[in-house]
C-alpha cells in the first residue's frame, strides 16, 4: 500500500435529461470523469454491481469513484 492513490466516492442521481440516462456504461464512457468508474447503481431498493452492459435508468443512484486532484 505505499503507493497508494487518493480515490473519493461521490453519488450521482440520474435526471431524465442527464447525459448517462438512457445508454449503457460501456457507450457513455465520455460523459464520466477520466479515470472514473461507476462501482455501484442503486435502483428502486436494488444494489447492482454494473458492467459494461448496465443501462442506466432515470432515478438510478450512482457511486462513482474517482481519483482526487
Amino acid at each position: 500500500f505505499e503507493n497508494r492513490v487518493n480515490l473519493s466516492l461521490r453519488e450521482v442521481l440520474v435526471t431524465s435529461d442527464h447525459p448517462l440516462c438512457g445508454h449503457r456504461l460501456m457507450d457513455a464512457k465520455q460523459n464520466i470523469r477520466e479515470g472514473g468508474l461507476v462501482v455501484l447503481v442503486q435502483r428502486g431498493g436494488e444494489n447492482i454491481i454494473p458492467s459494461g452492459l448496465t443501462e442506466i435508468m432515470e432515478n438510478d443512484m450512482l457511486v462513482l469513484a474517482e481519483y482526487e486532484e
